[in-house]
């Protein structure tokens, strides 16, 4: 498996690309967190430090309104500073409700941005965005990534405001 991944992430690279990297999807947390940091550890340990690596997710849609994924969550994200070789982190959920609770609950240990996957009409996606700023009360230190499968071709768009990112995913 690491053979075929560090394919891909040359061939991204070939062509200008960089990865996302997604640790754990589909995966139910295992109490044992010693398999987790095992697992985690062995896909980040070739790439840490890597620049091809855009950023790292540990959990792609992750339940917030689990405790014990919450705690998983805050036991994994100090792990993962550890061995990515300083390789930005996220974890993502879909909606503004759970978008909250995850910040509240991760503010000792909050990763390096928040990944919010919008899945509504292209139309509302910014003013989706700002809700989700300012019901998070974010701070310059905690940017929000917006990704949306919604829009025709990929789009970024910029506010001057250096806490708002928004993007997306075709």
């Amino acid at each position: 498996m690491q053979a075929h991944l560090a394919q891909m992430v040359s061939l991204a690279q070939a062509r200008g690309l960089r990865v996302q990297l997604t640790l754990f999807d589909w995966w139910g947390q295992d109490s044992d967190s010693a398999v987790c940091k095992a697992w985690a550890q062995a896909i980040l340990a070739p790439f840490a430090g890597n620049q091809e690596i855009a950023f790292v997710e540990l959990q792609n849609e992750i339940d917030p309104t689990n405790p014990a994924v919450l705690s998983w969550t805050e036991q994994m994200l100090p792990f993962l500073k550890s061995v990515d070789g300083g390789l930005p982190e996220t974890v993502s959920v879909y909606t503004l409700t759970g978008l909250q609770l995850l910040a509240n609950a991760l503010r000792a240990t909050p990763p390096d941005f928040y990944d919010f996957h919008y899945y509504g009409h292209a139309g509302d996606a910014f003013g989706q965005l700002a809700q989700a700023k300012a019901t998070l009360l974010f701070q310059p230190a905690d940017p929000l990534v917006l990704k949306s499968r919604q829009f025709p071709k990929p789009f970024v768009r910029e506010s001057t405001d250096s806490s708002l990112c928004a993007c997306s995913l075709t």
